[in-house]
């Protein structure tokens, strides 16, 4: 919806944003049984699913309405912007931004299995949505001291859900936003024309409870169900053992040496960030829940250990 905003215009973008809302998602229970229904009738009172800030939303139609006329007010807010580009011009951008994006989300729901994230709601989810889509057009447009860093990954939620303590509290994102609005490159000024179209499209603006001050304050609603995962000593220790094998020959392969070297190991995380990342969460996760499979420190996997822990720590 967002992508489309950006290359459509006149009647095709509400009859596209109309598919967007109507059509039943592909990879979804409703695509392979069209029978099957929810409603307020099949959640039990107990399910805590829904908590006092429900929010109505509205149907279909009167989501569409708001869209549509949202999306033009904020195409004319932007037009210093729209008039100069090509909107498919934007896709490969897009590309990469979300590349990225869906990567750190995949990431995100594993951290999202702790203990520390109980009082996550849907809302928080899209707020983090919101704020790594923001990052990621970011860093496409930085053309020099870029952070690399993961973005809302935090479990205060007394700051995260007001956006002037999370800019504040937040390195990562504040000095990318900082890295573009001083950049001297030729194009700096419509790379900040594009970061503020996308901050303030009407998509985020769903999510906002109050707006004053330019603070925008978000008041949790629809509970996400927490479940703590269980593991017996010997399938956590398969699992580890599994992870930590396959990061290990991951980093001999990138690295051409037989033997396991830290800095090597090093060199290979930060050549695909994300994706050791997302592992290296998973092992630290493992291991802080079942202490006594963790390695010695002088062994090649303790040494590999040592290594994803930094990471998943300062990330």
């Amino acid at each position: 919806m967002i992508i489309l905003s950006f290359i459509s215009a006149g009647p095709n973008l509400q009859s596209q944003l109309a598919r967007a809302l109507y059509d039943t998602p592909l990879h979804s229970v409703f695509s392979l049984n069209i029978t099957k229904q929810i409603s307020e009738l099949d959640l039990d009172d107990d399910d805590g699913i829904v908590d006092n800030y429900d929010a109505d939303v509205g149907n279909n139609d009167e989501v569409l309405e708001w869209l549509v006329g949202s999306i033009e007010r904020w195409k004319t807010e932007n037009k210093t912007f729209f008039n100069r580009v090509d909107g498919l011009n934007l896709l490969p951008i897009f590309a990469k931004m979300f590349n990225q994006v869906f990567t750190q989300i995949s990431f995100l729901k594993t951290k999202l299995t702790s203990r520390k994230y109980k009082d996550e709601h849907l809302s928080d989810f899209a707020c983090r949505f919101e704020y790594i889509v923001n990052n990621a057009a970011l860093i496409q447009m930085n053309d020099v001291k870029v952070v690399l860093a993961n973005t809302a990954q935090t479990h205060n939620y007394d700051t995260f859900r007001n956006n002037k303590k999370f800019f504040k509290s937040n390195n990562t994102i504040a000095r990318n936003i900082s890295a573009v609005e001083n950049s001297e490159h030729e194009n700096a000024e419509l790379a900040n024309l594009f970061y503020n179209a996308l901050s303030t499209h009407p998509i985020f603006q769903m999510n906002v409870s109050i707006s004053r001050d330019n603070q925008a304050i978000r008041k949790p609603s629809y509970r996400l169900l927490w479940q703590d995962k269980k593991q017996s000593p010997k399938q956590a220790s398969d699992e580890f053992e599994l992870l930590i094998n396959k990061a290990i020959a991951s980093s001999k392969s990138f690295s051409g040496q037989k033997k396991f070297d830290r800095n090597d190991f090093i060199n290979w995380f930060n050549y695909d960030f994300n994706a050791a990342l997302q592992m290296a969460n998973k092992v630290v996760r493992i291991v802080d829940n079942m202490p006594e499979i963790e390695p010695k420190g002088t062994t090649v996997k303790g040494k590999a250990l040592d290594v994803m822990r930094h990471y998943v720590y300062t990330s």
